[in-house]
């Protein structure tokens, strides 16, 4: 399994030899805030995801992929006919694109 955005910024960090405390003052948001993001118990704001991958210089679309996908799960993860969602949304995404 994919790991999700929280543990993935959780391993940059720690890969950084960063404190939790340096990055939320260089992310300029609350320790506790990013306690709980790394922990999975907050969903991370989408322009924190450019700020993360700016700071750890990994490539933004591939933090971006994992954060939705992250919000889709927690979307339908209680869901029925997730499969026939997710076919629909596509389609509906592909139509809006032609």
């Amino acid at each position: 399994m994919e790991n999700s955005f929280g543990e993935t910024i959780r391993k940059l960090r720690e890969k950084n030899n960063l404190l939790l405390r340096e990055v939320s003052a260089k992310l300029e948001i609350d320790a506790s805030i990013l306690s709980k993001i790394e922990n999975n118990n907050r969903v991370a704001k989408k322009e924190l995801v450019k700020k993360f991958s700016k700071l750890y210089k990994v490539d933004y679309n591939e933090l971006l992929i994992i954060w939705f996908s992250d919000k889709i799960v927690s979307e339908l993860k209680d869901e029925n006919n997730i499969e026939k969602i997710l076919r629909i949304a596509e389609q509906k995404i592909k139509n809006e694109k032609e």
